[in-house]
């Protein structure tokens, strides 16, 4: 009992860390992130943790509702409750020890889940980033037109600016590959490279850009995407254009009611 009573104080230090870094990640994500999609996150493993948080009346804004302090109390709550009675009586004790450690361990691998998921999003509809002599400017929207919250549907539109800023004497590269990362809210990823863009392999000479849009199907109302093109100049050299990681963040439903 003496070495199970250790073990669960030890989870509850580290879940009470655990729960800081999801704070802040919240915090982070501001306006971007709903209970909805946090209620779902949690819902899978069933502890209650921080998924109790999310009732019916809370703000939309997770960040509002959700802070270190409520999380924290909620991991309090958790370990103090009494262990449930043994079925014919008997003193649960050692069961409730065992229950506390078990429940422990998945309430902290379900919260690092989500912080290290939450960590790798980004909430900036635009992002820009400069390889050598090529600079790559993203901008991302919601399009709702396209878009059904009730089948899971959310349709993001991006627009690609691609543009050679080297001197005059550098070398043209021409686009020959692209290499998509999308992820949702909840870790999934999609990969995605084919040849070109939208059938097309713009060459690019000094001073000269080229522009694009296409778009995205998501099962949450907010994710991100990075990516890089390959390019190949003239001399047979090649590098990775990095498309720097841009947030796909759909409107809440009182902020499209209001457009």
């Amino acid at each position: 009992p003496a070495a199970g009573a250790r073990v669960t104080r030890a989870i509850y230090r580290s879940l009470l860390r655990a729960v800081d870094r999801l704070a802040v990640e919240y915090q982070r994500g501001g306006v971007a992130l709903r209970t909805d999609i946090e209620q779902a996150a949690f819902g899978d493993h069933g502890i209650g943790l921080p998924g109790e948080l999310f009732g019916p009346d809370s703000s939309c804004r997770v960040a509002r509702a959700v802070g270190r302090a409520a999380l924290r109390d909620a991991v309090r709550s958790a370990f103090r409750a009494p262990s449930a009675p043994h079925a014919h009586g008997r003193d649960r004790s050692e069961d409730g020890v065992a229950e506390k450690v078990d429940d422990g361990f998945t309430a902290l691998r379900a919260v690092n889940e989500r912080a290290s998921v939450l960590g790798k999003l980004s909430y900036s509809t635009s992002s820009e980033a400069q390889t050598q002599h090529c600079r790559v400017r993203a901008l991302s929207m919601f399009v709702p037109e396209r878009s059904e919250a009730r089948t899971h549907a959310h349709v993001f539109a991006y627009r690609i600016r691609i543009e050679h800023t080297g001197g005059a004497d550098s070398q043209p590269f021409r686009l020959e590959t692209r290499h998509w990362s999308f992820m949702d809210a909840f870790g999934e990823q999609q990969l995605i490279s084919g040849d070109g863009v939208v059938g097309k392999f713009p060459y690019l000479r000094p001073g000269e850009s080229f522009e694009y849009t296409s778009s995205v199907p998501l099962s949450t109302p907010y994710g991100t995407m990075k990516g890089y093109f390959t390019m190949h100049e003239d001399d047979g050299g090649t590098f990775d254009a990095t498309v720097a990681p841009l947030g796909l963040v759909a409107p809440f439903p009182d902020e499209q009611a209001d457009e």
